[in-house]
């Protein structure tokens, strides 16, 4: 493995960072065009300002149903997007490695009937396989009293893993009886690996753990 690194994005699917003007509905009928200011968790009262630039501090309650919904979502989506709110961590995890000896019997091929380091078997260790396997955990907390709901995850992770080819130079003039392994050499290879998922709500006041599938890197040493 040369190199890994993981890019997430976090998709709030409820209401935009814009801030565009509106037509809110006020429980009696009335209409009018205004923007979302700021909303206040604890006191339940909107500050919104009007296209004359004029400012109102009311409570959600003076609105309509439709009009608090939309409220409540933006109030969600500003508290996905603050840092002071909603928090992220992310960690590499590795989760275990195995070995295993890749070996060949050449006993029969040597035509002088020697063995190489195997005994009567002339079975030889040509490599030494180590596998381990990586992922990410993405720790999200919500520290507002703001549920976050319908919110999904994507990521992609981007790794370089070096691939075995035949070296034609080394193996130049080879004879078709010759009992020896084949000589390779090593390229680098760029691969990525995606995915995603929707994520239950994160309530508030809580923490939440999102993990990546498992990514084996393969490392191999030849003998």
């Amino acid at each position: 493995m040369k190199k890994m690194i993981a890019l997430f994005s976090l998709i709030a699917l409820s209401v935009g960072a814009n801030e565009e003007f509106r037509t809110f509905t006020v429980q009696d009928g009335r209409t009018l065009k205004a923007k979302i200011l700021l909303f206040d968790e604890n006191t339940d009262k909107i500050q919104i300002q009007r296209e004359d630039k004029k400012t109102l501090t009311v409570p959600i309650a003076t609105f309509s149903d439709k009009d608090q919904t939309y409220i409540k979502k933006w109030r969600a989506s500003k508290t996905f997007l603050s840092p002071a709110k909603f928090v992220l961590d992310l960690e590499r995890e590795e989760i275990g490695t195995t070995k295993k000896d890749i070996e060949v019997d050449v006993g029969d091929e040597l035509s002088d009937g020697g063995r190489r380091g195997g005994g009567d078997s002339g079975v030889i260790t040509v490599a030494t396989d180590k596998r381990t396997g990586y992922k990410y955990q993405l720790v999200m907390e919500n520290k507002s009293k703001t549920p976050l709901n319908n919110v999904s995850v994507e990521y992609r992770v981007y790794y370089s893993q070096q691939k075995p080819v035949l070296d034609e130079q080394a193996n130049k003039g080879r004879r078709e009886d010759d009992p020896r392994p084949e000589r390779y050499m090593a390229d680098d290879v760029e691969r990525a690996r995606a995915d995603g998922a929707r994520l239950n709500p994160l309530d508030p006041i809580s923490t939440k753990t999102f993990s990546t599938a498992t990514i084996t890197l393969l490392n191999r040493s030849a003998n």
